[in-house]
């Protein structure tokens, strides 16, 4: 089955269960893509890291003034 996993951050091995969550469907056989935002170099690091477990990731980054301007809305 592809499945469209969409979060609003980047998992990784500190947010374990969207991280976990996206290893197990990987490892039952399915073909997950990811749609997430990132903010930091450490973040798109960890996108890295998904796409090396076989999950494919479309990723926007999230700016400071994008962030700011959300805020105030």
């Amino acid at each position: 089955m592809h499945i469209l996993y969409i979060t609003p951050y980047t998992p990784n091995r500190i947010r374990v269960r969207s991280f976990e969550f996206l290893r197990a469907l990987v490892a039952r056989g399915h073909q997950v893509t990811l749609g997430a935002l990132w903010a930091t170099d450490e973040e798109k690091r960890d996108l890295d890291a998904l796409r090396d477990l076989g999950i494919g990731v479309t990723a926007r980054p999230l700016r400071r003034l994008q962030t700011l301007a959300n805020s105030l809305a």
